[in-house]
């Protein structure tokens, strides 16, 4: 059984290995007075250490269905960051769609959020 420092030593590592930043920006939706939703965005968070890496995605289920024509990737975050499936990374001049969210419990010692850009 790992320690609760343990786990934080853990965290504080992963941490060390997120070289660069993004902006969160969070989905938001608007009823105008004819009763139509209206979407916009809001920043979630700014200057959020992360990494992002390449993803094999696997060839069938609701990711795949998901990532078809896009070219996806791993982003990496500190534990515990705010992330939701609708939300959008925006990584330099890159717009990223978050497509999964993979959940590591409360043993987590980074937040992995698959993403998709458009070819």
């Amino acid at each position: 059984m790992l320690t609760a420092a343990e786990i934080t030593a853990m965290q504080d590592t992963q941490k060390a290995a997120l070289p660069d930043t993004c902006t969160i920006k969070q989905r938001t939706f608007t009823a105008d007075t004819v009763g139509e939703r209206t979407e916009g965005e809001i920043t979630r968070a700014t200057n959020v250490a992360c990494r992002l890496g390449p993803y094999r995605a696997p060839s069938e289920g609701v990711v795949a269905e998901q990532l078809a024509g896009h070219e996806a990737f791993v982003l990496t975050l500190a534990a515990g960051q705010v992330i939701e499936v609708t939300d959008r990374v925006i990584i330099g001049s890159d717009s990223y769609e978050v497509v999964g969210i993979e959940s590591a419990g409360a043993w987590e010692t980074a937040r992995r959020v698959i993403v998709a850009r458009r070819r």
